[in-house]
């Protein structure tokens, strides 16, 4: 049997010499690992334990990355004085599902309670930090009772746009027809394992090219195969309410290279939410956000942010 724990796992590490060398996991700056028990499942979280922080920030990964490839941002949260949780979202990372379970309104529901059983546990402001599809991610989990007090966002992508689906999959119109397909024959399509890197455009997540290499096969991220269920249920998700009735605030620090979602794919619905937004455009970043002056614009922004959100420090939900 694999182990469960990432000092045994090699894949996070070959990510390690692209990063800036001030954000790479070395000795001593490792989180310390659980293991969350939800629904019967135990779920991998990544956490850099701050007891006197302002602020609780969950990290939330999309469909081609875990929690540990967001420790970089967590190890930067907890230099700014915040607790960072990093789960690893059922299916994905090292947190294992029954394929039958793996579906998106799981991953709302798990992102939902771990930001109430984190504002339970430390009674303190609890913020998102979502990167590419955990930006809506994000979101999502906010409309479905997540005591969110803000939520920062790489990418906003919304699947019921035309658009979106347009852009995710790996030409045009493969994104189009791959909807039609999963919604066609759900009984006979749901449980097929496919491919991510067949059903979306890896080779887009990241500019550097290696970098996208490493993602696309990675088996714990972006080499996985989810059930078409997972897709299907992902792009036909709807949420309790719509952007016009939301209030959380929300930046948007979009990167401004992005290959795979254009800045106006996120912007546009950024400009229905009725809540505070915000829009910091990453200067040379790629989906992946490793390129400067991008990365040091996000951390200003996120800090900024999260300072404003520790101010006001909400006592409840914010939708």
């Amino acid at each position: 049997m694999a182990h469960l724990d990432y000092e045994h796992q090699a894949s996070w590490r070959s990510y390690q010499p692209h990063l800036p060398p001030r954000l790479r996991l070395c000795p001593g700056e490792l989180p310390r690992e659980e293991r969350w028990q939800w629904q019967g499942i135990a779920v991998h979280v990544d956490r850099y334990e701050q007891p006197d922080a302002p602020v609780t920030v969950i990290g939330l990964h999309g469909g081609g990355g875990y929690g540990r490839l967001l420790a970089p941002i967590g190890l930067l949260a907890r230099r700014l004085g915040y607790e960072a949780v990093l789960p690893d979202l059922p299916g994905y990372g090292l947190t294992r599902v029954p394929r039958q379970r793996f579906t998106y309104p799981m991953w709302v529901a798990c992102a939902r309670d771990l930001a109430v059983a984190e504002r339970e546990r430390a009674d303190r402001p609890v913020m998102a930090l979502g990167a590419s599809m955990g930006g809506m991610l994000a979101w999502h989990a906010a409309t479905a009772g997540a005591p969110l007090a803000g939520i920062v966002a790489t990418t906003l992508i919304d699947p019921r746009d035309p658009e979106v689906l347009a852009s995710l999959g790996r030409s045009r119109w493969a994104g189009r027809l791959g909807a039609r397909l999963l919604r066609a024959a759900p009984p006979l399509s749901d449980p097929l394992p496919v491919p991510m890197a067949a059903a979306a455009n890896m080779n887009a997540i990241a500019n550097d090219p290696a970098v996208a290499r490493l993602a696309r096969n990675d088996k714990l991220g972006g080499g996985k195969r989810v059930p078409a269920r997972f897709l299907r249920t992902w792009i036909d998700y709807t949420p309790a309410i719509e952007p016009e009735a939301s209030r959380v605030p929300v930046l948007l620090a979009h990167p401004a290279a992005d290959r795979w979602t254009p800045t106006e794919l996120s912007e546009r619905f950024l400009l229905r939410l009725a809540g505070p937004t915000q829009l910091v455009t990453l200067d040379r970043c790629g989906h992946f956000p490793l390129e400067e002056p991008g990365l040091t614009q996000l951390e200003a922004a996120f800090a900024d942010f999260a300072t404003k959100i520790g101010n006001a420090r909400p006592s409840g939900r914010t939708v």
